[in-house]
């Protein structure tokens, strides 16, 4: 998978976020880890496909493990 060139970085926040997903954990658990609402995690997560330059989640996990920002167990 290419990066997209208008990718940016993401936040800590987001990276919070999506770090779990790229580990196959589910909104509601991340949520609750975190001690927020699964609204809330799916928001960074959004706000990281966008930042990303992705149309779904898998995508930007996907480039997250590509650039070392999140890890795959």
């Amino acid at each position: 998978m290419r990066v997209s060139q208008g990718a940016q970085p993401l936040s800590p926040k987001e990276i919070e976020a999506i770090g779990p997903v790229a580990a196959g954990r589910h909104l509601k658990d991340i949520a609750a880890d975190l001690g927020m609402t699964e609204g809330a995690v799916g928001r960074r997560i959004l706000a990281a496909r966008g930042k990303l330059v992705t149309r779904t989640p898998r995508q930007a996990v996907a480039i997250a493990v590509a650039r070392g920002v999140a890890a795959v167990p």
